[in-house]
């Protein structure tokens, strides 16, 4: 996720500091210098997550950089803002909705998932992960990519529930239906 969210903002890094701008929660100079750090802790947290280095550093890093994000999208949503999300920089043009705001929270969650694991602080946990057997990586690979699924189609129930709704609405509503079934 943070390797995702840094290569699109190394490629667009003017655009996400305007987005960063458009949320209106830092002064304007302070909110570019803001966009910046994102970038480059994104940068450190993708390598120390992927390689198991400085995670004792990275996941605080992470927890709180999540958190703001949090902040930032809670304050706007209240101030009733339709702005891009700009997660992945400034390309994208999702807006920001309590689907975000539950992105977000997930990822605030498998970060402490991570801070709270057992020998996190005592250094054995980055090298239990660095000497996992193959075994291991399939089994954790899977299962992440079984949560990631499972989140998407949870975040996703809202649209689907609205288009079967919308499309059951549409076949009782429909005159050609009507007649098909004898009615007039």
């Amino acid at each position: 996720m943070f390797a995702l969210s840094a290569a699109s903002k190394i490629g667009n890094p003017r655009g996400f500091a305007r987005g960063v701008e458009e949320y209106r929660i830092l002064p304007r100079r302070v909110a570019f210098l803001f966009a910046l750090l994102v970038i480059l802790c994104e940068i450190f947290l993708s390598l120390s997550h992927i390689f198991g280095w400085l995670l004792v550093y990275a996941v605080p890093v992470g927890v709180a950089m999540l958190c703001s994000f949090f902040v930032a999208v809670s304050v706007n949503l209240a101030r009733k803002r339709n702005l891009p999300c700009f997660c992945f920089g400034g390309y994208e043009q999702e807006p920001i909705s309590s689907r975000s705001l539950a992105r977000l929270a997930i990822a605030i969650l498998g970060e402490l998932l991570l801070l709270l694991h057992p020998g996190f602080f005592d250094n054995s946990f980055p090298r239990a992960a660095s000497h996992a057997s193959a075994q291991d990586v399939v089994l954790a690979g899977t299962w992440t990519l079984f949560v990631l699924i499972a989140t998407l189609w949870v975040l996703s129930l809202p649209d689907l529930l609205r288009l079967v709704l919308s499309k059951l609405h549409w076949q009782h509503a429909s005159p050609s239906h009507s007649l098909r079934n004898g009615r007039t």
